[in-house]
């Protein structure tokens, strides 16, 4: 569930002591109007009561998107400085969340650590522009008779390579060869596919990316 916290956070303007609610957790799954707010730049926004200067009131917040398997600890921007100190506070907090009595199961998926909303917001984003170009791509493969195979959503947002892969299904060829042969054919048909474009010049130059597929990984 999602939870909003009350915190006094100073003005970044005029040093006005400000009391605030702030989004602390956030679940998409029930709240995907908190999604919203982020994409448009409005989440966490406050008017200070005082000099009338719109800031971000800082924090901690705990962002969970089961559908994309994204759970993510972001921590304030200015924490970076000590990244292997939170990166370590993420996977104790995880786990100690997972093994605590009454909560709802491990989840298959293991949280991310960012700092600062700007972070938060380029995975978000990635994710989106990553599941349109995967519904255009899947749409070209069908037409033009390729094969299709699910990467885990996980590797898939870590290694920015998009959650459907296409393959040219010719006998012989190397799955790799298949797949690169099946992404110049959706480079051809359509070159505004930058996700794919990229993921094209990379596996090109890198033969020996182990791809994680998803369980049910051909479709």
């Amino acid at each position: 569930m999602s939870y909003l916290a009350t915190k006094a956070r100073a003005c970044t303007n005029c040093q006005f002591p400000n009391e605030v609610e702030v989004w602390s957790i956030i679940n998409v799954r029930e709240d995907p109007e908190l999604k919203d707010l982020l994409l448009g730049g409005e989440l966490n926004m406050f008017e200070c009561t005082s000099c009338k200067n719109i800031f971000y009131a800082e924090d901690f917040i705990l962002y969970h998107d089961p559908e994309n398997e994204l759970l993510a600890f972001v921590y304030p921007y200015d924490f970076r400085d000590e990244k292997e100190k939170y990166l370590q506070k993420t996977r104790g907090d995880f786990s100690a969340s997972q093994s605590q009595t009454g909560s709802p199961g491990p989840l298959s998926y293991s949280p991310i650590t960012l700092f600062g909303l700007d972070e938060l917001l380029a995975v978000v984003e990635w994710d989106d522009e990553a599941k349109i170009q995967s519904d255009i791509v899947a749409c070209i493969a069908k037409e033009k008779g390729l094969g299709l195979k699910k990467l885990h959503t996980a590797f898939s947002r870590a290694e920015k390579i998009p959650p459907l892969l296409p393959l040219k299904l010719t006998g012989g060829a190397s799955e790799h060869d298949q797949m690169l042969a099946a992404l110049r054919d959706i480079n051809s048909e359509n070159d505004h596919l930058t996700l794919y474009t990229e993921a094209l010049d990379r596996l090109s130059k890198n033969s020996s990316i182990e791809l994680q597929y998803a369980e049910s990984g051909t479709i």
